[in-house]
């Protein structure tokens, strides 16, 4: 159980929780994973979209550290075969009785991960992560804003990569600094006119995960929940943010 404290002064909490998520356990084993289909490290996605987002919160006059702090969160929020992985731990979480909506998981396991980590988890922090794992609720929060745009330009250009014959050299840095300056320029988080473009001449396709690795899911999370014993929600969170170069 996560025990939420008080802190005094916010900005320095955060500036202290941005240095302990990049030794945290759930952003180091980012470097071993990568969505279903692709042989690319997700770590590099989510060093470009640090950047981006604190970028584009000092270019709006907002919290930088915060704003980071989001995005790294909200990028590790990755287990085995990414987006994909992520589905079918939902469906087996619902097969065998414990529900739970996923952006509930994504916030307890970061929660989880963090407090592993030695970090202190305040009540404010707790309600910041809620606000964004949360995407049916509008989002208050230039910080949380800024979090999901980043995400978003991630997504966008991880489909782009998969499915466009285009020149992609430098694609990522390119796309990750227009954003910023739209956002900038516009003096609110937005997404790239270029990548909508760009999203609108690919074909309507997906690569669907394969029977084997789904059931390679199923028996790994039977693995760790059987180890956890009765803690079966701790055998869940490890599972998440274990290196797959282990399972």
């Amino acid at each position: 159980m996560i025990h939420f404290m008080k802190v005094k002064d916010l900005d320095k909490y955060y500036e202290k929780l941005n240095i302990g998520i990049s030794m945290s356990k759930m952003w180091n084993t980012l470097q071993s994973k990568a969505e279903y289909g692709s042989d690319k490290s997700e770590k590099g996605y989510q060093q470009v979209a640090k950047t981006m987002a604190g970028n584009i919160a000092r270019g709006l006059g907002g919290n930088a550290d915060l704003a980071e702090i989001l995005t790294m969160c909200q990028g590790s929020y990755f287990p085995a075969y990414g987006e994909k992985g992520k589905a079918v731990i939902m469906q087996y979480l619902e097969e065998h009785g414990l529900p739970i909506t996923e952006s509930e998981l994504a916030r307890k396991y970061i929660e989880y991960d963090l407090a592993q980590s030695g970090n202190i988890i305040t009540t404010e922090f707790d309600e910041l992560l809620k606000e964004l794992f949360d995407r049916g609720q509008a989002t208050k929060t230039q910080e949380v804003q800024i979090a999901r745009i980043c995400e978003q330009t991630i997504a966008d250009i991880k489909k782009i990569e998969q499915l466009s014959t285009m020149n992609q050299v430098d694609l990522l840095y390119r796309v990750s600094k227009d954003v910023e300056q739209c956002s900038i320029e516009a003096g609110v988080p937005k997404q790239s006119q270029k990548v909508k473009e760009m999203l609108k001449l690919l074909p309507e396709t997906q690569i669907e995960l394969g029977e084997k690795e789904k059931q390679k899911i199923y028996a790994d999370l039977d693995s760790f929940m059987n180890f956890a014993g009765e803690n079966k929600w701790e055998g869940i969170y490890e599972y998440i943010g274990t290196d797959e170069l282990q399972i």
